[in-house]
């Protein structure tokens, strides 16, 4: 199977999926507004118009959700009506309730901070949509109809209400499977396939019920494969940069080089090319170790996830089995791995800058 092939089937992170979400937000709030304004439901009940509209924008945006939209009509409702009796904005309940939908329908694991960010953006996007879409009341609008106005009233307000699928959006791209365009901008063909291997394993264990901890650390371990290809990128580049050939000869040089016993500066500097030109060929070989070690670091990686999948499998079949419980292993081993690596290449660069 190509490459193109498996990378088509990559699972696409939040910011891939944004403008589509975006584009179906607009377009269902847009039309739900026309019908409501048709209906009368402006003019003689605002508040659940509104409420109405917004729930069909988010609704439209997380689809695989749909079944939540009589909930979160129905808190909408609730809560806007508690506002208007107490003479607040009915925008900021109705924005709140539409903000936290927009995170909790996005599967994934949720925190509080999300739930926090869910509820303000909505307030603001909400609230800063409705602002501007009442600016283009019908009246102001020559020679076009009520519904016609009001669907662009919808429209107006839905592209800027649907701001709130955006810090969600950016919190749960940090965390997920790296998506296609990361790979693609950070990788080259060669060295994506494990990446994308990973991947495919995560996301054919998400057909599993799992919970929030284990769905992450699987996460975690594809970002890790990610990142340990990123580096075996970059020490094949510094590899290739150097010309063994030619810095052996330059070296067989430099050492048979028929310098004047008394030109001390001449000895000097010839002893100084040597040794650094043999210091290129050991980074060298340095480099191709790292390269190595980062290599069975993935097939470990790819490894573990394989039997997590497979372990998964077994234990829904099975009732008694249990599912793995090596993922905290495969992560300490991981990031001792990393940490030693980091630790040693720093080391190796501050003996590097002492003085020979």
């Amino acid at each position: 199977m190509s490459d193109a092939t498996i990378m088509g089937r990559l699972p696409g992170g939040q910011l891939d999926q944004l403008p589509r979400e975006i584009i179906a937000w607009v377009c269902a709030q847009a039309a739900v507004s026309a019908l409501c304004a048709v209906a009368g439901l402006w003019a003689d009940a605002p508040a659940a118009a509104m409420a109405l509209s917004l729930t069909a924008g988010v609704v439209a945006a997380r689809p695989q959700r749909w079944w939540a939209s009589p909930i979160v009509l129905a808190a909408a409702l609730a809560v806007s009506l508690g506002l208007h009796d107490l003479e607040w904005p009915s925008i900021i309940g109705v924005g709140a309730v539409v903000g936290i939908a927009a995170v909790h329908m996005l599967p994934g694991p949720h925190h509080a901070l999300d739930t926090l960010n869910g509820a303000l953006a909505g307030v603001v996007f909400a609230g800063l949509g409705l602002l501007v879409s009442d600016a283009l009341s019908p009246a102001g609008i020559q020679g076009v109809s009520a519904p016609s106005a009001a669907l662009l009233q919808g429209g107006v307000a839905g592209l800027i209400s649907a701001g709130t699928l955006l810090p969600r959006a950016l919190r749960f791209e940090a965390r997920g499977i790296p998506s296609t365009r990361a790979v693609e901008r950070t990788l080259e063909p060669q060295f994506r396939r494990p990446v994308v291997q990973a991947a495919q394993i995560v996301a054919s264990a998400r057909s599993h019920p799992l919970d929030s901890a284990t769905r992450a650390g699987l996460e975690e371990v594809v970002r890790w494969v990610f990142s340990l290809q990123e580096t075996r990128q970059t020490l094949a580049h510094e590899v290739q940069r150097i010309d063994v050939a030619s810095v052996t000869d330059r070296l067989r040089t430099a050492e048979a080089a028929d310098v004047d016993a008394n030109d001390t500066f001449m000895k000097e500097r010839q002893r100084a090319t040597a040794a650094h030109l043999k210091r290129i060929l050991q980074h060298r070989e340095r480099m191709l170790d790292e390269e190595r070690r980062n290599g069975a670091l993935v097939d470990y990686a790819l490894a573990f996830l394989e039997e997590a999948r497979s372990g998964l499998t077994l234990s829904q079949q099975l009732p008694g089995e249990s599912g793995p419980d090596q993922l905290p292993e495969v992560l300490d081993r991981l990031r001792t791995q990393a940490a030693e690596g980091s630790a040693r290449r720093k080391t190796a660069r501050e003996v590097h800058r002492l003085p020979s």
